[in-house]
């Protein structure tokens, strides 16, 4: 997790210095975690949450904020990035994110912790009650469990049988009768040590659900597993976290997801941290986008060198229009766009369509050289977290209605701060499509749809929120919320 670096307060240093080891001691009293570093790295982790690389780089940092009056760290803006960085740090997927956020609360100030809606007495009670989980009754169940929690996510018990038999044959092979007990492997469909009766018994123990005829584990089940397979996320699986994060941070624009069965996983077949973090490299393919993005932004701009770190944010506008199959094989010099926008997007050079996917449909509006470049790469003032365009598509032959295709872009700021690149091309949490269209067959797929079919249309969902068809014209409204992301993650824009 790449967290915002916070600023504060020369004066407010010591104030939380003392807030990090009382985070550390809620740690522990309250038991949400098991695992306690020491000062010296628990200094670490809480400086790298504010945005530092470590204590010292803090407190080196803190002598230039002589000037600072912030004495607000623990607000509501930055408590998710602050708990997610330190849930990562910890190395410890039993801790729950909601109980994390609690305990950084109500070590806040009295003027923090108001600004959370709690009062100033607010504090984190121990429990009371604790569960010991001792696991599946039978020990053939655990191999059973663990196949589970790797490779099915819901299915039917009878495919269930079948598949897990098939692995236990596989596993079987070349083993004598008494290794393959030893190894809990004599497990068969219909004799012997049955997979049905083993799935009946994880689900009476509530490692296993079954709803709707499917099966799948439990959320206990996983809980159970993931601590199974790390030792409880002990010394050694701290040792490989430690060394996979800080690999895995030093892959640009990738952060630790808090998802972490698929880390998890990794570790328990065996990879060391360097051939984990293999599998999570930029494929060759986004290395590529990434390379032929910044060509174009060089060529557009006119320099050496540009940066795939930027701290300036930038949008690159990819208008695109879906042509029906009726105009399909139209000549691209009979299509023209205008775009109408805030001074800043305008581009600097006039713009031009093209056909940069093998789907003949669709025709996009690109400024500059065809070779490089793929719509037009505008930086965004410092102030600006929305705005309005229109692209306005027209045929000179009057082959298909003049299409006015308004969108209004929300800006959001990613949880990871090196992304800053915006566009509905480039992927973020809800990647849409968002081309323009010039007649409701195009949008219905020739197919009669009822209004109620029409607004569940994905398209549709994506964002429009007005629709006006008449014989001459097309009005196209919608809205669009983009978070920040980067040059590796355009996605069907550039063709190899």
């Amino acid at each position: 997790m790449n967290s915002k670096t916070l600023t504060f307060s020369l004066a407010h240093l010591p104030i939380l210095k003392q807030q990090a080891f009382n985070l550390l001691d809620v740690l522990r009293l309250v038991d949400i975690t098991t695992i306690i570093p020491t000062k010296a790295r628990w200094l670490s982790i809480f400086a790298n949450a504010l945005g530092y690389k470590d204590w010292g780089t803090l407190q080196h940092s803190a002598n230039a904020y002589v000037h600072n009056s912030n004495n607000k760290i623990f607000v509501p803006e930055n408590l998710s990035s602050i708990a997610d960085s330190i849930y990562i740090s910890l190395g410890d997927a039993n801790v729950q994110i909601n109980d994390l956020t609690n305990a950084i609360i109500s070590i806040g100030t009295n003027e923090e912790k108001i600004s959370n809606d709690v009062s100033p007495e607010f504090t984190l009670i121990p429990p009371t009650t604790y569960i010991l989980e001792f696991g599946p009754k039978y020990a053939y169940e655990h191999p059973l469990l663990e196949y589970m929690w790797a490779y099915v996510r819901k299915q039917t018990v009878d495919d269930l049988v079948k598949q897990y038999a098939f692995h236990m044959k596989q596993k079987r092979a070349g083993l004598s009768k008494s290794d393959m007990k030893a190894q809990y492997l004599d497990v068969y469909p219909s004799s012997g040590v049955k997979v049905k009766d083993l799935l009946d018994s994880l689900v009476q123990g509530g490692y296993v659900d079954i709803k709707d005829e499917k099966v799948g584990i439990s959320e206990r089940g996983r809980n159970f597993i993931r601590g199974y397979l790390t030792d409880e996320f002990g010394e050694e699986w701290s040792d490989w976290w430690a060394k996979f994060t800080k690999l895995y941070s030093e892959i640009p624009f990738k952060v630790i997801s808090n998802k972490w069965d698929h880390y998890i996983k990794l570790y328990s077949l065996g990879l060391s941290p360097k051939e984990a973090v293999e599998n999570h490299y930029w494929s060759s393919f986004e290395k590529r986008i990434a390379e032929a993005f910044s060509n174009q932004a060089k060529k557009q701009f006119n320099t050496a060198e540009f940066s795939l770190h930027q701290t300036q944010r930038y949008f690159l506008f990819t208008p695109l229009f879906f042509l029906n199959n009726h105009n399909i094989g139209l000549k691209l010099n009979d299509i023209e766009l205008t775009f109408i926008g805030p001074d800043w997007a305008n581009p600097t050079e006039s713009i031009n369509v093209a056909r940069f996917v093998p789907n003949k449909h669709y025709v996009s509006g690109y400024c500059g050289d065809k070779a490089l470049s793929r719509g037009w790469l505008q930086p965004i003032p410092e102030d600006i977290t929305e705005f309005k365009v229109t692209y306005i598509w027209t045929s000179k032959q009057n082959n298909f209605k003049r299409t006015e295709h308004t969108v209004t872009y929300n800006l959001f700021d990613s949880p990871n701060s090196d992304n800053w690149l915006f566009g509905p091309r480039v992927i973020n949490e809800c990647v849409t499509n968002e081309y323009a269209f010039s007649s409701l067959a195009t949008l219905t797929d020739g197919i009669k749809l009822s209004e109620d079919e029409i607004r569940n249309l994905d398209r549709v969902k994506a964002g429009i929120h007005y629709l006006d068809i008449n014989a001459d014209r097309v009005l196209i409204d919608e809205q669009k919320n983009l978070t920040a992301s980067n040059p590796y993650s355009i996605s069907m824009l550039y063709d190899f």
